[in-house]
């Protein structure tokens, strides 16, 4: 009510504290300043937030197989060396290991 525009979207960029918005905010005001078509800048600022966006996915997709790493470390091949192995070390415990071999 007791303030410009520019005051109350700065406010609300700030309040929020959310970088999309922020910039957001900062495209509105910068275009209305500079007398730029706004649709002009919305669509820059909606390819850059695109492009952010897409690069974000990239950096996450890249963790992944390091954090995968630490289950398959400790949980699912302990499992494969006791399915495979368990066999092989029984066999080994009642000193069968090359009578299969012979036969």
């Amino acid at each position: 009510m007791g303030q410009t525009a520019h005051a109350g979207l700065k406010g609300y960029g700030k309040r929020l504290n959310v970088p999309e918005v922020s910039s957001f905010v900062q495209t509105l005001v910068q275009a209305e300043r500079m007398g730029t078509p706004v649709s002009e800048a919305f669509t820059i600022l909606s390819e850059d937030a695109r492009l952010q966006r897409f690069h974000r996915g990239e950096r996450i997709a890249l963790q992944a197989p390091i954090k995968i790493l630490i289950p398959l470390i400790f949980c699912i091949l302990p499992v494969i060396g006791i399915v495979v192995g368990g066999p092989i070390f029984l066999q080994f415990m009642q000193g069968g290991v090359f009578e299969g071999a012979i036969r």
